[in-house]
């Protein structure tokens, strides 16, 4: 394989890498249509993939008349696909790729009487393909599986990441770890595809079947891995076995588990119940699809439906996946205390679980419901309404969140600057709105930030329901409290900055150099704890640690979702993405990241 001509350093770490186009000499791009020659047959079944493990994946692609098999009705899966059927599979895949040369090349093994050679042409004009340096092309050579991958992960186009890079995975920061994590073979991935290979990979791209652990990179692809790579590239990942995609190792091998994973990833509509011991496949009505779902809450569904023209109504499922309530609204929450939050004609209201509306639509915003008051806006303020509906606290704030523990906090602005404080059930003011930041009550303490005006200063840590400050000394605003502890910041010994989980006394449980030492660098982002479990991360990875504060869940994550019924949902081989947002008032750029590659599936916490 030659070698890089570009200078390193040319592109930057988060954008495409040119050498990566000029080194491997194939068309890098990514396609679907396959083996688009003139002697294939179009539109047909094929004989030969029924029983294969691709079997899938190609049918899908068929049906979309992205590639096509041979005369004699087989589509050959295990043949080898060469060069030049890669040139003409990329050129059909992507014809918006605009030209970047004006030289023909001459290529001296390539005569202008092969099938392809008008399509090899316009490849290398488009900056797609390139020869050797010996001035060949190898036409009728077979791609090797490292080379298709490489095209796939250089120019791949997501149209969510247009902002920031018009084609190409990102390439992650440690390119050989992440090899080395999904495949076993990373070793003998070559110098030049280490970057590719990796976007690839964290992409989850790579398909080895049966077991998904090699990378084989020198081997030739065939009919059957194209079309795989291409149904990944596409995020058709249900349609390749999931033990045969390459990083599915990090997910939980519970049937369950692969179940709604696979019909997630499909776009279809899936379950678990409260147990997670079984999946529900609802069964929309007649003529709609299911576009979207909710999480299942008080036995009811929330569920984003299209039809045949392209109208979008929310309704609901029952846990069994039955239609409880018909798609009728422009959007619906999830049910809280027996009613739930839909809207109609940009108007707010509420229904039960029959889907009778109870409370009509007539609000500029919602609420859910807690400690049966629900918060509601009217004319650009906010108040509360009970469960029949009726007025028992009237607009009059900026912004209040729900009930908790029997106090709400509310937002007054009576300078321009904005003041939290709480009310009870009466809406008495229990606690005046003088805090610079506050958050809700939990197990009997709210955590707030007091800002002095003699000192300019912050005043920060956690008040209890009548006002009086039980810790105090925080930096910031601190979490909320679960299982006992909340994830604070506070300064010890004068300067040195701690950061742990407190208990209500304020006293240390999990101490900032217990953590460091179990997780072996500088935890942040450190989560509330739920059922016993809390999330964090180390730099870009993260994990799971146990009410003990030991690391339960490895650092390798690149992020924690929810976390329920000794389950949780992970998000494997992502890449935080910087880039420019925006410019402020003074024309600086600020800048925002995204989430990139990976995959969310879900992990087993321990018992």
């Amino acid at each position: 394989m030659p070698l890089t001509v570009d200078p390193p350093g040319r592109t930057p770490r988060s954008l495409v890498s040119v050498s990566v186009l000029r080194a491997i000499a194939i068309p890098l791009s990514v396609g679907l249509t396959l083996l688009n020659r003139p002697d294939a047959a179009a539109g047909q079944s094929f004989r030969d993939t029924s029983d294969h493990w691709g079997g899938d994946c190609i049918s899908q692609l068929a049906a979309e008349n992205a590639l096509n098999g041979y005369p004699d009705g087989s589509f050959r899966p295990n043949h080898p696909v060469t060069r030049a059927e890669f040139a003409v599979l990329m050129l059909n895949s992507f014809p918006d790729v605009r030209p970047r040369y004006q030289d023909e090349p001459e290529f001296r093994d390539l005569s202008t009487d092969h099938w392809a050679y008008s399509s090899i042409q316009t490849a290398y004009r488009k900056g797609i393909f390139v020869g050797y340096p010996d001035q060949t092309f190898r036409a009728d050579q077979s791609i090797t599986r490292i080379e298709a991958l490489a095209i796939l992960s250089t120019l791949i186009r997501r149209p969510d990441h247009q902002r920031y890079r018009e084609r190409g995975l990102a390439i992650p920061p440690n390119p050989q770890q992440v090899l080395a994590e999904m495949v076993q073979d990373a070793q003998e991935t070559p110098d030049w595809a280490q970057e590719a290979a990796a976007a690839a990979a964290a992409s989850f791209l790579i398909v080895d079947y049966p077991n998904g652990r090699h990378l084989r990179p020198q081997a030739a692809s065939t009919r059957a891995e194209i079309a795989a790579f291409l149904c990944q590239s596409r995020d058709w990942h249900g349609l390749v076995p999931l033990a045969a995609v390459a990083g599915n190792q990090h997910f939980s091998g519970h049937p369950g588990l692969a179940i709604v994973q696979e019909a997630t990833i499909r776009g279809q509509a899936a379950w678990f119940d409260r147990q997670r011991e079984r999946v529900v496949r609802p069964v929309p009505p007649a003529g709609w699809q299911v576009q979207e779902l909710g999480d299942l809450a008080e036995d009811r569904v929330a569920a984003l439906f299209e039809d045949e023209s392209g109208t979008r109504r929310w309704g609901y499922f029952d846990h069994e996946g039955q239609l409880a309530i018909a798609p009728e609204f422009s959007s619906a929450a999830e049910f809280s205390e027996g009613l739930a939050a839909i809207s109609q004609q940009d108007q707010y209201g509420f229904i039960d679980a029959t889907g009778q509306l109870v409370i009509p639509a007539q609000f500029e915003a919602v609420q859910p419901f807690h400690d049966g008051r629900a918060a509601v806006r009217v004319q650009g303020q906010w108040g509360f309404i009970d469960r029949s509906g009726e007025e028992v606290i009237a607009p009059q704030f900026v912004a209040v969140s729900p009930f908790s523990e029997g106090l709400a906090r509310i937002e007054a602005r009576p300078s321009g600057k904005s003041h939290y404080g709480f009310i009870d059930r009466s809406a008495r003011a229990v606690i005046a709105a003088r805090f610079k930041e506050a958050r809700s009550f939990s197990e009997g303490l709210a955590a707030v930030c007091l800002e002095i005006p003699e000192t300019g200063r912050e005043r920060c840590g956690y008040i209890n329901p009548q006002g009086d400050w039980v810790i105090e000394g925080t930096l910031g605003i601190g979490g909320d409290f679960s299982s006992g502890v909340a994830a604070i910041r506070r300064l010890e010994r004068g300067s040195h900055v701690e950061f742990g989980y407190s208990d209500r006394n304020g006293d240390w449980e999990i101490t900032s150099e217990s953590l460091t030492q179990e997780l072996g660098g500088v935890a942040r982002d450190l989560g509330t704890f739920v059922d016993g479990f809390a999330s964090l991360r180390v730099g870009e990875n993260a994990g799971v640690i146990d009410r003990q504060g030991r690391l339960v869940v490895p650092l390798k994550f690149s992020a924690i979702g929810e976390m329920a019924q000794g389950y949780a949902r992970v998000h494997y081989g992502g890449v935080w993405v910087s880039y420019v947002g925006g410019y402020d008032h003074s024309a600086m750029p600020f800048y925002e990241t995204n989430l990139e590659s990976g995959r969310w599936g879900y992990i087993k916490l321990p018992d």
